[in-house]
């Protein structure tokens, strides 16, 4: 069935919040960490919910977050949306090859889709706080 992914709608959802898309995107690039999504038996797979497809992408992870940089984005600070694995997998990256100034954490925006829905405005205040006080 065709219908928005919750991720999606609270992203947006901080976009407005933060002035809409041009005010925004004025300052931050907003990409994925891993580009290319998995699915296993029908179902959506995280990179790093599998060790070995870990492995496998860590080079193409390296080589996009490499060639994002290269467009110019800031790399003083850099806002990772979850904070379990993806984080995890993000922070030890960015140890060894050095991109990011600071590594920020939020909650991801499934999880306050999901379940912490009756929050939102609390999170969508903690995300625009955050945000803003990086730019």
């Amino acid at each position: 069935p065709r219908k928005r992914e919750l991720s999606s709608i609270y992203v947006y959802d901080v976009i407005g919040h933060l002035g809409g898309p041009d005010q925004f995107y004025r300052h931050f690039f907003l990409s994925a960490v891993c580009p290319l999504g998995f699915t296993r038996n029908g179902v959506n797979l995280n990179y790093y919910d599998d060790r070995m497809l870990e492995r496998e992408v860590t080079p193409f992870i390296v080589s996009s977050i490499e060639q994002h940089l290269a467009l110019g984005c800031r790399s003083d600070h850099v806002v990772i949306l979850g904070r379990g694995d993806n984080a995890r997998f993000i922070t030890r990256l960015n140890d060894e090859y050095g991109w990011f100034g600071e590594v920020h954490t939020l909650d991801h925006p499934r999880f306050i889709m999901q379940y912490r829905r009756k929050r939102l405005d609390e999170y969508l205040a903690q995300y625009a706080s955050h945000l803003s006080a990086i730019v």
